[in-house]
């Protein structure tokens, strides 16, 4: 009986790695999408809907660049973001992801990366946020 299983187990097992995968690049490239139009725009003391144009038109590794060419403070917080966004596209560039992500160890790994980019962004944020007064307003 376990031989009429295995197959299903393993059809099983392959689809939920590949959802955590997806999962895995969701998480980054969400977050990297909608932070890189908020956090210039948290800066701006009244953004207009000409700077949302602009900023729209750009790449979101662009958007962070461009902003964090403004100060030294700005240029750390944004080193720690594209450091973490190169992780994340070599990783998921990887020939054997499905096998990669189907270690857990790794799994715990790319969880804690992506929390530590999420922190990341959030500090670029609150620079940004504070920096125009603007932080107890923000909503999103």
């Amino acid at each position: 009986s376990s031989a009429v299983l295995t197959p299903s187990i393993r059809v099983h097992r392959w689809i939920r790695t590949k959802d955590q995968i997806r999962n895995f690049k969701l998480k980054f490239s969400r977050m990297i999408t909608c932070f890189s139009m908020v956090i210039p725009l948290a800066s701006l003391p009244s953004p207009t809907p000409l700077d949302v144009f602009n900023l729209a038109r750009k790449p979101p590794v662009q958007r962070l660049s461009d902003f964090s060419n403004l100060s030294i403070d700005r240029q750390e917080a944004c080193a720690k973001i594209e450091n973490g966004y190169e992780w994340f596209l070599s990783t998921a560039g990887r020939d054997d992801i499905q096998e990669w992500s189907g270690v857990e160890n790794n799994r715990k790994i790319a969880d804690t990366r992506a929390q530590e980019f999420g922190g990341s962004m959030y500090s670029l944020l609150e620079l940004a946020a504070n920096e125009s007064g603007s932080m107890r307003y923000l909503t999103i």
